[in-house]
């Protein structure tokens, strides 16, 4: 957000709100029932800001370095799943960003 804060919403992939997500996607090991509920359970899990992944991306170099596969994919591909460099860049603005929202509300994140 243009605070530096983060924001949470779960959506289906047509727009429609989910309260709760699904936990065959995602899950809150803090809930009895492992359900994401929308927002609350993303500030929890985020708390620190964003995550970083925790395996590296297989898309964008399995897709583009195929051949086989029609060039606009790839192109495709290439425009949805930045270079590890370019992603690690951005989510360390992000963090950066993050965290200085946090301390500027007098507040540090963990």
């Amino acid at each position: 957000m243009p605070n530096g804060f983060q924001g949470y919403y779960l959506n289906k992939a047509d727009g429609t709100k989910l309260d709760v997500g699904p936990t065959n996607i995602v899950h809150d090991p803090e809930q009895r029932d492992f359900a994401v509920i929308n927002g609350l359970s993303c500030m929890g899990c985020h708390d620190a800001g964003i995550k970083k992944p925790g395996k590296p991306d297989e898309v964008r170099n399995s897709i583009v370095n195929d051949h086989a596969v029609d060039l606009a994919v790839r192109d495709a591909v290439k425009a949805l799943y930045p270079e590890k460099a370019k992603i690690e860049e951005v989510l360390n603005q992000d963090l950066h960003h993050f965290e200085g929202a946090m301390s500027s509300a007098g507040s540090t994140s963990r």
